[in-house]
C-alpha cells in the first residue's frame, strides 16, 4: 500500500543521494543523505555519513545534535553526550543539545546528572515532553517522590500539547520545536549554494 510505496521511494531516493554524494560530497549531499538513512532505520550508515560530515562541516550544528540523537538510539552515551556538548559550546543554551545532555544521563543510569541536566532542559525548553519525563524519572530514583510526580504530570500536559501540533508537522508547518532548527538548516543550505 502506500507505506510500501513511501519506503520504496525513500529507498530509491537514498540510492540517488549516495549516488550524488559520489560526484559532490557538499554538506547539503552529506546531510541529505544522513537524514535520509536515520529515517529509513539505517543507524550504523547514518552514523557513518554524519560524523564525516560533522568532521568535514562543523559548522552545521543541527547535524551534530543530530547525530547524538542516533548515538542515544545506539546506547553510545559517551559519544552522544560529546556530541551534545559541541552543539552547546556553539549554541549556549540550545534546548535540544540539552534535552540530549538530559536524555543521555537518565537513559545511561546517572539520576543525579539527569536531574541537573533534566531542570536544565526544562527551563530552557518547558515545552518539551522528554525532559520532563526523565526529569520525573531521575526525581524518583533519588527518592523526592512528590518532585517527581510533579514532573511527569507537567509531562502529560506537555505531550498533550504536542500531539495537538503534530498534524501542523505532517503537513510541512512545523511546531516550535523544530521550527529554529529547520530555519537555521535553511540559512546554512541557502549560503552553500
Amino acid at each position: 500500500g502506500v507505506a510500501a510505496t513511501r519506503l520504496g521511494k525513500a529507498v530509491e531516493g537514498a540510492r540517488a543521494l549516495r549516488q550524488a554524494r559520489a560526484v559532490d560530497a557538499g554538506p547539503r549531499a552529506t546531510f541529505t543523505l544522513a537524514s535520509v538513512l536515520a529515517s529509513l532505520h539505517e543507524n550504523d550508515e547514518a552514523i557513518a555519513v554524519y560524523e564525516e560530515g560533522v568532521r568535514d562541516y562543523p559548522s552545521v550544528v543541527e547535524a551534530s545534535w543530530r547525530l547524538g540523537r542516533l548515538y542515544l538510539e545506539k546506547r553510545r552515551f559517551a559519544d552522544a553526550r560529546a556530541a551534545f556538548e559541541r552543539v552547546l559550546a556553539s549554541e549556549p543554551g540550545s534546548r535540544e543539545a540539552l534535552a540530549g545532555l538530559c536524555a543521555a544521563a537518565a537513559k545511561d543510569g546517572k539520576p543525579e546528572d539527569a536531574a541537573e541536566r533534566c531542570a536544565a532542559a526544562t527551563r530552557a525548553g518547558p515545552a518539551v515532553s522528554e525532559p520532563w519525563y526523565h526529569l520525573g524519572k531521575a526525581l524518583a530514583r533519588l527518592g523526592r517522590a512528590r518532585e517527581s510526580e510533579a514532573a511527569l504530570a507537567r509531562h502529560e500536559t506537555v505531550l498533550a500539547s504536542e500531539r495537538l501540533q503534530a498534524p501542523y508537522e505532517s503537513a510541512g508547518i512545523y511546531a516550535p520545536l523544530n521550527a529554529e532548527s529547520h530555519r537555521q538548516l535553511g540559512v546554512i543550505y541557502a549560503s552553500q549554494g
